[in-house]
């Protein structure tokens, strides 16, 4: 009787296959609340993409829910409404899918200027959920904080990036400074010093970037997808 079950799933590399979720082997059962809170926090087994998972096909049509046209990350605009119209959402441990990387796609290519698109779909959600006062306003921030700094990651590799691009996401980071550096207890301490780098400026986070990625351990996708 579930409006929404997920499987969980392995990431495929060419010949290498990765568990997503090697913790849970059980049958979870959540409310809309508890769903869509997995979500923003990412790396949970509900996420906003729209594979690996089933739908009750009345949450789209009784509810008028489509996928945005023309747009790219069109499940970030999309999935969350999905969520919280949902009254079950099941998630199983079990691997029943195959998300396979390719270099082409939309996660493994460079940064176009479309990728702030994912930006503004957080921008919706929080309002969203600002809107329909849904007591998840600290959990969306903390969402609408690590798209920013994905964008911001794929940036820091890329030659068509331009610094108004940069200063756009900038910008929105030091607007909430105070919020996500002292009273959202969702903001990791690695989140919380790159926003402190990046009150330096642009050299400054390049700089970090080449730091992390020197150390191997910068790993931008791995908020998002892994």
């Amino acid at each position: 009787d579930a409006d929404i079950s997920i499987a969980n799933h392995f990431i495929a590399y060419k010949n290498e296959f990765i568990l997503f979720d090697t913790k849970t082997n059980h049958l979870n059962i959540l409310s809309n609340i508890q769903a869509m809170r997995d979500l923003l926090m990412i790396g949970k087994s509900c996420s906003v993409y729209a594979w690996g998972k089933l739908y009750k096909k009345q949450l789209f049509s009784k509810n008028h829910v489509d996928f945005p046209v023309g747009k790219i990350h069109e499940d970030t605009f999309t999935t969350y409404k999905l969520f919280l119209l949902a009254n079950r959402v099941v998630t199983i441990g079990r691997p029943l899918y195959y998300y396979v990387q390719r270099g082409s796609s939309i996660m493994g290519s460079g940064y176009t200027p479309n990728n702030m698109l994912i930006v503004d779909a957080a921008d919706e959600m929080m309002q969203y959920i600002r809107d329909q006062q849904i007591p998840l306003q600290t959990e969306s921030l903390s969402f609408r904080l690590t798209m920013t700094l994905y964008v911001m990651s794929r940036m820091s590799t890329s030659k068509v990036a331009t610094i108004r691009d940069w200063q756009k996401l900038a910008d929105w980071i030091m607007a909430n400074k105070i919020q996500l550096l002292i009273c959202n207890r969702y903001v990791s301490i690695t989140q919380k010093a790159v926003i402190c780098v990046v009150a330096l400026g642009w050299r400054p986070y390049l700089t970090l970037r080449w730091l992390l990625r020197l150390l191997k351990i910068d790993k931008p996708l791995q908020a998002v997808v892994v």
